[in-house]
């Protein structure tokens, strides 16, 4: 498992961020998106994730996964 941490920005500061991810991820293995550092109520969930899906498409990934809570990311098989 690796994590990479990021404070989003303009599709040209991430273009760096995806480009380091795309060396580094397994591209057989689904990846897990967590916007919890953001509050909710100004910036959803689903339009990040919608966000951030955009950004990663030409990643070749079987699926993202998003982990909207603690509780929800407490649940999540990480190895996988």
């Amino acid at each position: 498992m690796r994590v990479l941490l990021n404070g989003g920005g303009s599709d040209e500061q991430l273009s760096q961020t995806i480009s380091k991810l795309n060396e580094i991820i397994d591209h057989n293995k689904k990846l897990l998106y967590i916007p919890l550092a953001m509050d909710e109520l100004e910036h959803p969930y689903d339009g990040c994730y919608e966000w951030f899906s955009n950004q990663i498409k030409n990643l070749e990934v079987p699926s993202v996964d998003m982990a909207k809570s603690f509780v929800d990311l407490a649940s999540k098989k990480l190895n996988e």
